[in-house]
């Protein structure tokens, strides 16, 4: 995979977050538990998660005669850490059980089907690209990129998303892979994991321009609704990764 470019310095226009586009597309149809102050309980779940993944990865491999090597158990207790006892946003101590509960069984039923298998070339990288195709510098964190013979495979880690917001992502990422590396991967795939739904794509070339096309629409959309709503603009930040 090629590398991608940098920002070129005095750049008038910051890069669109990846992550500011998502919280958007969350308001649009915002459940009991959505607060847009603050990330609540799906916040915590992430960054809980998305450490315990890069974490399992820091491990030796599976077959290192080691008590801290990589296998599945493991990322239950890196989940636990991770966690480190976080209620804020929980409607319910059960609810915080029972969450805990469905996400390390989907972190270890993850870590079983990658038990062995290299570390990813790209684990939660923070990357920044110019997208021609939007004419718009975008930035976003490629949760895992994995190297094949051919190409890589992308994936990406959810918690309990909407259809609209999983199709809005297999479109962005198309787009963004494909600006980042100079060539689109053999497969995208959403992992969700809270309810283990998976989305997966094997994106051609012909389809660039409909994803394109898609993506125009919602980010007039998203910028006309940042300027009906200055108050509701997103803050700046790092994402869910911190």
């Amino acid at each position: 995979m090629s590398a991608s470019l940098p920002l070129e310095p005095g750049s008038p226009t910051p890069p669109l977050a990846d992550y500011m586009l998502e919280q958007w597309l969350r308001s649009l149809a915002p459940s009991p538990d959505h607060c847009p102050c603050c990330p609540g309980w799906r916040g915590i779940v992430m960054h809980a998660a998305y450490h315990a993944i890069n974490d399992w990865y820091t491990l030796p491999d599976a077959g290192v005669s080691s008590p801290q090597r990589r296998d599945p158990e493991r990322m239950s207790r890196l989940l636990d850490f991770r966690w480190a006892g976080r209620t804020q946003g929980f409607r319910s101590e059960e609810h915080v059980r029972q969450t805990k509960r469905q996400v390390s069984a989907q972190l270890q039923q993850f870590a079983r089907s990658h038990e062995g298998a290299p570390v990813p070339a790209l684990l939660f990288e923070p990357m920044s690209v110019r997208v021609p195709q939007l004419g718009i510098d975008m930035s976003a964190i490629v949760h895992m990129a994995e190297l094949t013979e051919q190409s890589y495979v992308i994936h990406k880690f959810v918690i309990d998303e909407s259809d609209e917001f999983m199709h809005a992502s297999l479109r962005q990422l198309t787009l963004f892979s494909f600006a980042a590396f100079g060539k689109l991967p053999e497969r995208i795939q959403l992992i969700d994991l809270l309810t283990g739904n998976t989305r997966c794509i094997v994106p051609r070339e012909a389809e660039i321009g409909q994803a394109a096309d898609y993506m125009r629409f919602i980010l007039s959309v998203y910028r006309q609704a940042q300027a009906d709503e200055p108050s509701a603009k997103l803050p700046n930040g790092n994402g869910f990764f911190m």
